[in-house]
């Protein structure tokens, strides 16, 4: 480099971040959520849920949790919306979620959720159960306890309907690590609960719960080192990285995923 040229005054990033994307406009959120403070429109043309662990009662760790989580669940075929890293005009990076048009919303008078529509059977509860154990499944892995009817996402495809998982500020290294040992408390349990009543039925498969957790099992270490140095290397230390890494395919690990399949087969994760 010329001694006269001034030095680059971002971090330095892998070539994944030639994909980062720049944010032009951004505005307060007001999605009533904690840990989503700000809405932006990137040079893509399309607006975004920003996770930048800076908002009331949020951690400086979401961005982190709400990367690794994201990728995680695509990995093990999960649907997830689009998700970037995003510099905001300040120069901060950020998770951003894209939004997603042509959900099913409630009208004005609270009525019209998705989970309305299993219950009278515009939606067949057999076609998404699948998905929905998956997402069960995943859950307690990352000790998502915050999984309620609103953050599955449901869109009206060409001739059924696609489930997408968001939301994993409150998941993975939010609890500490490892996650805390199961059974799980919070708002994941208890939603599978509600859903079951309220649609009269069982509708979580252990066929299927086993299934992601093979998924998961066999993602090689390389995968989730990928998966982490994909992000900005502020959103997670050294230490919390190795960490991580030393625990993919331990014994450890393994008790875990048998802990969830054992769980949810005996009933103490239901």
């Amino acid at each position: 480099m010329d001694d006269a040229t001034p030095p680059d005054p971002q971090p330095t990033l892998n070539a994944s971040f030639f994909d980062v994307l720049q944010s032009v406009r951004e505005e307060p959120a007001d999605l009533g959520s904690a840990d989503a403070g700000i809405i932006c429109r990137c040079k893509d043309g399309s607006e975004y849920v920003v996770k930048d662990g800076t908002s009331k009662d949020s951690a400086p760790i979401v961005p982190h949790c709400e990367w690794f989580c994201s990728e995680l669940g695509e990995a093990i075929n999960i649907i997830i919306p689009r998700h970037k890293i995003i510099r905001l005009i300040d120069g901060t990076y950020v998770f951003g979620s894209h939004i997603i048009s042509g959900l099913i919303d409630p009208d004005e008078n609270g009525a019209g959720y998705w989970f309305h529509l299993v219950k009278d059977g515009t939606i067949d509860l057999s076609k998404i159960a699948p998905v929905l154990s998956h997402i069960y499944a995943f859950d307690h892995f990352i000790h998502n306890v915050d999984r309620h009817g609103r953050n599955f996402l449901v869109q009206k495809q060409r001739t059924e309907y696609a489930v997408y998982a968001i939301d994993y500020s409150r998941a993975w290294l939010r609890w500490d690590f490892p996650s805390p040992n199961l059974p799980m408390p919070g708002n994941t349990v208890d939603c599978q609960r509600w859903f079951r009543n309220f649609w009269a039925k069982s509708y979580i498969d252990s066929s299927e719960v086993d299934d992601a957790l093979a998924r998961i099992r066999n993602l090689p270490q390389d995968r989730i080192r990928r998966i982490i140095e994909d992000h900005p290397p502020d959103w997670l230390s050294e230490t919390q990285k190795n960490a991580i890494l030393a625990w993919w395919g331990s014994a450890d690990f393994i008790k875990r995923l048998d802990a969830i399949s054992e769980g949810v087969k005996d009933g103490t994760c239901l």
